[in-house]
Formats: structure tokens, C-alpha cells, sequence
């Protein structure tokens, strides 16, 4: 992954020990005026040392919530929501972002597609939400190429991700398709996550305890394979929207391609015997192609090119004569 230079806010200034001292009137009037003030802001500065933890994500959880919410708030005052470089719903037009808060998001995402990653799905969904707020506007992406360059490594960190928890044909087809499905159908609601009490305990990587899948940490091989794959769609898709492009590869059943009411069934395949007194070999072979159709796609997805070689093989070597 690229290495991100630390920028810092022009409105945060280093922390600074301030001592008390006798001062007069005339010194006390000329230290408000804007050029001679240093601004020293503790607590903003705290909120984003807490998005850069790669332990846990207990407080960055918080802090995305907190940050959502101030840049959702119609009661929070424009100027100083520019102040600090989050978003202004009602603004006409973005032209620049917030570096800071921008690296700090990315380095979530990166954390959260190493195999040791700590960090909920929740979390990564909330971070993905918000850098696309910070650059994302009416005529297209702001974002600089130091930044998606950095989301570009983070999104190969999920593909290799996603490779080292690639078992078997039929099982990750299905889960594959099924995550996708789930992501899509039911999208993240931050007002319900924010109102869900059970972020407020630490995270948790046992199903015991009856919270959500996405707001716990996984348990077991299949929860994280689950979580790969989740991964891997929201950095993926993120990365396809900040360079404006469409997805054209998911998802793998597409609707028109089902069978609907009123369509006519060719069924001459399931009752004629294939020549070799095989019985429906022709069915099984549409079949056949069908999944080996999918498992390219995906394997092509994770661009495991030795893994498609190989799948491709073993399907060609199942059809027969």
C-alpha cells in the first residue's frame, strides 16, 4: 500500500503547552486578532487520534457516528462545519476535502482487509460513507491520486483477502452470491446503528451474544470468509464510484436472465437420451457451463489467475464426450 504523508488541518496547530501569564489590555485585544491566534483545538484533535487505532475500533465507531451525524445535522452552523472541512449538505459545489480525515479513513479500510483486521464491518461501511461525502459531488470525484492510489492498495488487500479464504467451487459460489444479495437488499441504516445500544459494549467475536453480524467481530472460518467477502464488495464498489465507473460484473444471477411467468420452457433437453445412453447429459451440461460460467467471473473478480486455470480445467474434465 502507497505510504500516505501525514497533512495536517491550517486550523489545527501543534499541541502546545499554554502557561498562565499577567497580561494587559492593549496585549489582551491584539491577541484576538486572527493573524496573532494559534488555534489550539484539543478536542478535534482528540477525535481524530481516535479513528487511528489499529487495535480496535471501540472509539472509531463513536467518532464516524459523531462525524455522520454533524455533517447530517441541519442545525449545525455552515461556517463552522467549513472550519473544521466536513461537508455541507446544503453547498452547491466542493472543491476541496479534508486530507486528514480523508487518511485516517483509508487506513481503516487497510486494516480492515488484513487478515488480522479488528475492525467491524460496520465500521468499514461507515468510513466508505463518509469519504465518499468528503469527495465525491455534482460533476464528479475531487479526491487526489495520493489518496486513491491508497484506496486502490487497500482494495488489493481485500482481493488478497478474499484468495486466502477461497475453499471449494460450490460453497463460495453460494456465499459469494449470497453476501452480494444481502449487502444490496439491506443497506447499512447509520440512524438505527446509532440508536443500537449493543455498540456500546466492546466488540465481541462470538454469535452467542445475539448481535448483529456486522457490528461484532467474526467467529469461525465461514463468518470470516462471510467478512472477506464484504470487505472486498465495499472497497470494490467504492472504488469503482470514486473513477466513475459502472459495475458490470455483479451481480451474477441478474434478473433478466430468470425464468418469469409466461415464458416458454424448451424441456426436449431433460427427455431426449444423450448417445451415449447417458440421459441428461444435455441438461447437465447447460448447467455445468452455467457454474463454470459464474466461478470464472468470480475467481476474475479476485484475479487469482491460477485458481480460474484451474477450476476451468476440472469443469472441462467433468463434461465428457
Amino acid at each position: 500500500m502507497v505510504i500516505m504523508e501525514r497533512s495536517k488541518l491550517p486550523e489545527l496547530a501543534p499541541s502546545t503547552s499554554v502557561q498562565e501569564q499577567n497580561t494587559t489590555d492593549e496585549e489582551k485585544s491584539a491577541a484576538t486578532g486572527l493573524d496573532s491566534v494559534q488555534w489550539s483545538r484539543p478536542f478535534l484533535d482528540m477525535v481524530y487520534h481516535a479513528l487511528d487505532s489499529p487495535d480496535d475500533d471501540y472509539h472509531a465507531l463513536f467518532v464516524l457516528c459523531l462525524l455522520y451525524a454533524m455533517s447530517h445535522n441541519k442545525g449545525m452552523d455552515p461556517e463552522k462545519l467549513e472550519r473544521i472541512q466536513l461537508p455541507v449538505p446544503t453547498a452547491a459545489e466542493k472543491t476541496t476535502y479534508n486530507h486528514l480525515l480523508a487518511e485516517r479513513l483509508i487506513r481503516i479500510m487497510n486494516n480492515a482487509a488484513q487478515p488480522d483486521g479488528k475492525i467491524r464491518l460496520a465500521t468499514l461501511e461507515l468510513s466508505c460513507l463518509l469519504l465518499k461525502q468528503q469527495v465525491v459531488t455534482s460533476t464528479g470525484c475531487i479526491i487526489k491520486d495520493v489518496h486513491l492510489a491508497c484506496l486502490e492498495g487497500a482494495r488489493e488487500e481485500s482481493v488478497h483477502l478474499v484468495r486466502h479464504f477461497y475453499k471449494g467451487e460450490e460453497i463460495f459460489l453460494d456465499m459469494f452470491e449470497d453476501e452480494y444479495r444481502s449487502m444490496t437488499m439491506k443497506p447499512m441504516n447509520v440512524e438505527y446503528l446509532m440508536m443500537d445500544a449493543s455498540i456500546l459494549l466492546p466488540p465481541t467475536g462470538t454469535p452467542l451474544t445475539g448481535i448483529d453480524f456486522v457490528k461484532r467481530l467474526p467467529c469461525g472460518d465461514v463468518e470470516k470468509t462471510r467478512r472477506a467477502i464484504r470487505v472486498f464488495f465495499m472497497l470494490r464498489s467504492l472504488s469503482l464510484q470514486l473513477r466513475g465507473q459502472p459495475e458490470t460484473q455483479l451481480p451474477l444471477t441478474r434478473e433478466e436472465d430468470l425464468i418469469k411467468t409466461d415464458d416458454v420452457l424448451d424441456l426436449s433437453e431433460l427427455v431426449t437420451p444423450s448417445h451415449g445412453g447417458g440421459g441428461h447429459h444435455q441438461a447437465g451440461s447447460r448447467v455445468t457451463r452455467r457454474v463454470t460460467c459464474d466461478l470464472h467471473v468470480v475467481l476474475g473478480l479476485i484475479r487469482d489467475r491460477e485458481l480460474t486455470e484451474c477450476a476451468c480445467h476440472t469443469k472441462l474434465s467433468k463434461k465428457g464426450p
